[in-house]
């Protein structure tokens, strides 16, 4: 999807983003996933290789994101759009640029709100792809569903659980505070909060552990949000991969149409 200008060539990856099988019908929603991978991130810098990672056996490309689409469509049975983040597979830019300079993101998704007819949108994203969503969540008003999934939401005190009392030296790996943390802005998402709001996480999720999370889910409640607080069995050494859960959660909850 070209999002940029003819100044600043701009593009995000979106497989078969153009589909008619994503045209919406009455009373239903736009699903889109915001695709994060941090093991799956894209260096396309000259002379810089791209990771190689177990879950490919060679260098992730926008040809294996299509795969997994295709396989994760057929599994829970409606068609939706995987728009990948700044900086992943293959989209321009960097990873902080979904939220520092997050106009592009929000480019997209109106640009796939008018070629599908959407007059709302249906989001998912997992672990950093939540922490976008927390970002779009603050100011658009078109958002029927959200589902955040293992989302690093109170961004502070996430670094300090890991990285201890010496983390402002540390940095940020994600390039975002001191300037930016989700659990600051919850004030803007009780202004105008989604149809469904919903926080899903592991509470043995070693890489965005209960501190990331539990903050953020009761400043929602002091603020009086409507959302649905669910937890799941996370796979992997960390008890991270969400695995199938995000997306069978819009299945159940938000007006997603089947195929």
């Amino acid at each position: 999807i070209e999002v940029g200008t003819p100044d600043h060539p701009y593009h995000l990856v979106a497989p078969s983003w153009r589909s008619k099988a994503l045209d919406v019908k009455k009373g239903a929603c736009l699903p889109v996933m915001l695709m994060s991978m941090a093991d799956a991130k894209m260096v396309k810098d000259p002379g810089v290789p791209w990771r190689i990672i177990k879950r490919y056996d060679t260098f992730p490309t926008p040809w294996h994101m299509k795969r997994d689409w295709r396989e994760s469509v057929r599994q829970v049975g409606f068609s939706y759009v995987m728009l990948a983040l700044p900086g992943y597979w293959g989209s321009s830019g960097q990873l902080s640029d979904s939220i520092v300079k997050g106009g592009a993101v929000d480019r997209a998704l109106d640009r796939l709100k008018k070629v599908h007819h959407a007059a709302r949108l249906c989001l998912f994203g997992h672990s950093f792809g939540g922490s976008v969503l927390a970002r779009l969540l603050e100011h658009r008003s078109d958002i029927a569903c959200a589902v955040l999934s293992a989302a690093p939401l109170a961004r502070r005190r996430h670094l300090m659980k890991k990285l201890g009392k010496n983390w402002k030296q540390l940095g940020d790996p994600y390039g975002l505070l001191p300037s930016y943390d989700p659990i600051d802005h919850v004030g803007d998402v009780a202004a105008h909060p989604p149809d469904r709001l919903i926080v899903a996480w592991d509470p043995k999720d070693e890489r965005v552990t209960p501190e990331a999370i539990e903050p953020y889910v009761a400043k929602l409640k002091d603020m009086g949000v409507s959302f649905m607080d669910l937890q799941y069995a996370g796979r992997g050494a960390q008890n991270h991969d969400a695995g199938m859960a995000p997306l069978m959660l819009v299945r159940k909850y938000c007006p997603v149409a089947a195929r």
